[in-house]
């Protein structure tokens, strides 16, 4: 069997900026235009990352990690209260190849990791990225000191820790706190989540 598989379709990029019951109709103009710009830069810039070499995990994390910083999605500066009035944030990454599975892709070794009830890491993303890189071994399945596990699932307090550990940022509460989710009195049980999607041409 051939290591890798000829593609058979055209690579696609595409951002999605959260669920729920968003309907353009009952968006007033200018909200709209404000997600229709962010989104439409958001898609440019990763678009230029994956043309000067990035990949796929790159351009995922690159795409999630400005949209957590945009107040209008739901997710790391956006992200609604719980109905404690509390900010709590979850991001995960997977990946996937149509090449022998033995390829030294990064994060083929756990092919994919993710963050809950983090409070303070800026980038939810970028925690879930390293997650998913840092696993305790190397490929030949020697350990390694790179202070990560197999697990697949971290939940903080824990992974806040990691974080720390791995030199992320972090902000203070009244960072994520915004005058637009105050405004709006919704609080809900847990964050919501930002995914983007795309599939790579192999080889």
């Amino acid at each position: 069997m051939p290591d890798s598989i000829p593609a058979t379709f055209k690579p696609a990029l595409i951002l999605h900026g959260g669920a729920g019951n968003i309907q353009r109709s009952k968006l007033p103009p200018d909200l709209y235009a404000q997600y229709h710009a962010s989104l439409l830069s958001y898609l440019r810039s990763t678009k230029d990352l994956l043309n000067c070499g990035g990949s796929a995990l790159d351009a995922a994390v690159h795409a999630v990690s400005l949209m957590e910083d945009d107040e209008l999605f739901n997710c790391g500066r956006g992200s609604v209260f719980t109905s404690a009035g509390t900010i709590e944030m979850e991001a995960s990454v997977m990946v996937t190849t149509v090449n022998n599975s033995a390829d030294d892709t990064p994060g083929s070794i756990k092919r994919g990791a993710g963050v809950m009830g983090l409070k303070n890491v800026r980038h939810p993303i970028q925690l879930a990225r390293e997650c998913l890189l840092r696993t305790g071994y190397d490929p030949n399945g020697d350990p390694t000191d790179d202070g990560g596990n197999m697990h697949s699932q971290l939940v903080a307090p824990y992974v806040e820790d990691l974080a720390r550990g791995w030199g992320l940022e972090f902000k203070p509460d009244e960072w994520f706190w915004t005058k637009r989710r105050g405004r709006s009195g919704v609080f809900v049980s847990t964050a919501g989540g930002i995914w983007l999607l795309r599939r790579v041409r192999a080889g």
